[in-house]
C-alpha cells in the first residue's frame, strides 16, 4: 500500500482517520496502521477503501497508470484493419453511421462485391470475401460515402 496515496485520498474526500475507520467498519488503530505502513488491508478492505475515496486500488497500491497506447493497435494487429480503423475514427458521427450501414449491407449480402453476393454461413463470412469487403469498405470510407 502506498501510504502517501492513502492519506492524500482520505484528505481529498474530507475524512478524518476516525471517520474513515468508522465508514470502513474497522478500528481507528487499524486504520492508522494502514496509513503508517505497519499493516496492510486485505483485498476486500482495499476495495472498500478505494470505493470510499473514489480512487482505484492501483492508486492506493502506488501503481503508475499505463501510458495510453494507440487503441486501434490494441484492436487489431493487421495493418489494413488498423488503417481502416484510424480513418473510421476520424469520421464524424453521420459519416460513421453511413459507413457502418454500408458495411452491414455488404456483410448481409444485399450489395454485390465485384459481382459476387456475399452470403453469411453460420454467422461467418466466407474467408475468400474478407479481402474484398475490406477493400470496398476502405474505398467507400475514402470517398466519403
Amino acid at each position: 500500500m502506498n501510504v502517501e496515496n492513502l492519506k492524500c485520498a482520505r484528505l481529498k474526500k474530507g475524512y478524518t482517520q476516525k471517520s474513515a475507520a468508522k465508514s470502513l467498519g474497522i478500528g481507528i488503530s487499524t486504520y492508522c496502521n494502514y496509513e503508517q505502513g505497519t499493516r496492510e488491508p486485505n483485498n476486500d478492505l482495499l476495495v472498500k477503501i478505494a470505493d470510499l475515496y473514489d480512487v482505484t486500488t492501483d492508486y492506493l497500491l502506488g501503481r503508475k497508470p499505463k501510458e495510453h497506447s494507440d487503441p486501434v493497435e490494441e484492436l487489431s494487429s493487421i495493418e489494413a484493419e488498423q488503417s481502416l480503423l484510424k480513418k473510421y475514427f476520424k469520421l464524424d458521427t453521420k459519416q460513421r453511421e453511413s459507413f457502418i450501414n454500408a458495411l452491414v449491407e455488404l456483410i448481409q449480402g444485399s450489395v454485390p462485391i465485384n459481382g459476387i453476393v456475399v452470403e453469411q454461413k453460420a454467422g461467418d463470412i466466407e474467408d475468400k470475401f474478407i479481402d474484398e469487403i475490406a477493400k470496398n469498405a476502405e474505398e467507400k470510407l475514402l470517398s466519403g460515402e
